[in-house]
């Protein structure tokens, strides 16, 4: 499921004029060590992964989601529509929460799934640092919940397009407390870790390369793919590296040469089959590991302004599932009628530490150590 939300709307009005909560502003002393980042380990598999926060004076399961921008949870009113199975785990008012009596809506992936509610303003707890932030309490959902490898209480939004200082935005608000506002993520098959006011150095084996984020959101301008000895150019494309799903449309003949470029190595024909396993639900379980798949298969280059990131095929465009002892692999490049599109965002998160540096409007991309 694409995660992409297009509007954030109070019901039967136009958007409201939003004021950011009341905030504290600290400003490091001069000399003053920079804060170390603050670690979230994650869980999940594919696209969905899913962090621990405190909202009140209670922990709830979040979704991390690059693609969207706020902060929503199943809410005390809300029925059969949201998880049963997390029915302990709805949003509990805490005791310092206003209720700003605010209906909102906001619908994702086109309009695929959404969720309405009501806004609060609460207190969001992470590694010991708090803010106050504006946030929803979901009352109806439609398809919103679905989420593979186990479901989340609701969804953190990281994508920061909507203000700067946003009063939904948790990186903006603890960069009110002293946290640098940076945020960054890196996911393995099963795990993975966000980092909130920088990253860990001892997570990466090089420095960053930096590239500049588009005009809206954390985007990045894609220019290109390499796939083993075949170029394919793309006029420059504003790609969303979103964590929450498939992220770059690209037009059909592109996805069309891609999908041709990886089924003509003998490898990939032996154990998936031809173009076609790209355009459909299939599932392939090889009899060679991950690290020999990653051996024999060409590896998949992205071109991004001035960043090269080389991925390799179980890094991009093959998606992992695993099962117990058993692992299969599933498409992570996808065609859907007339547009056609490339999991960027996971891939890319799958293969490095991304860095979303908010503050200098910039990305960063550094080679991770090995998921283990």
């Amino acid at each position: 499921m694409r995660v992409i939300p297009i509007a954030v709307l109070a019901a039967c009005s136009a958007p409201p004029v939003i004021s950011a909560p009341p905030a504290e502003p600290r400003t490091p002393e001069l000399g003053a060590p920079e804060p170390a980042p603050i670690a979230v380990p994650l869980q999940g598999c594919s696209w969905s992964f899913k962090g621990e926060l405190a909202i009140g004076d209670r922990p709830y399961l979040l979704e991390i989601d690059t693609g969207s921008g706020v902060l929503a949870l199943a809410g005390e009113a809300c029925g059969d529509a949201c998880p049963d199975s997390r029915r302990d785990h709805r949003y509990v008012p805490g005791p310092g929460a206003i209720d700003e009596h605010e209906p909102a809506s906001a619908r994702y992936g086109g309009g695929y799934s959404g969720w309405s509610g009501q806004r609060f303003q609460d207190d969001v707890s992470v590694g010991g640092a708090s803010t106050r932030l504006s946030l929803f309490a979901i009352s109806d959902a439609r398809r919103f919940f679905g989420m593979p490898c186990g479901t989340a209480d609701g969804i953190l939004g990281l994508d920061g397009s909507l203000t700067d200082d946003s009063p939904f935005q948790l990186v903006d608000r603890l960069a009110d407390r002293g946290l640098p506002r940076v945020f960054a993520l890196h996911e393995c098959v099963s795990r993975g870790t966000l980092w909130i006011g920088g990253y860990d150095r001892e997570s990466v084996t090089a420095d960053p390369i930096y590239v500049a984020m588009g005009a809206y959101g954390n985007t990045l301008d894609v220019t290109g793919f390499d796939v083993g000895d075949a170029h394919l150019d793309l006029p420059p494309t504003a790609a969303l590296v979103d964590s929450g799903g498939p992220s770059i449309l690209v037009p059909a003949p592109m996805f069309d040469r891609l999908a041709h470029a990886i089924a003509a190595d003998a490898t990939f024909a032996t154990y998936f089959g031809n173009a076609s396993w790209f355009t459909g639900t299939r599932v392939a379980k090889p009899a060679l590991s991950k690290a020999e798949l990653d051996a024999q298969l060409p590896r998949l280059v992205v071109h991004a302004g001035a960043v090269t990131i080389d991925m390799a095929a179980t890094d991009s465009y093959l998606g992992i599932f695993r099962h117990g002892d058993e692992t299969s692999y599933v498409s992570a490049l996808h065609s859907s009628g007339n547009a056609s599109f490339v999991d960027l965002g996971n891939s890319v998160i799958r293969s490095r530490v991304v860095i979303f540096d908010r503050g200098t409007a910039r990305m960063g991309f550094a080679p991770a150590l090995p998921c283990r």
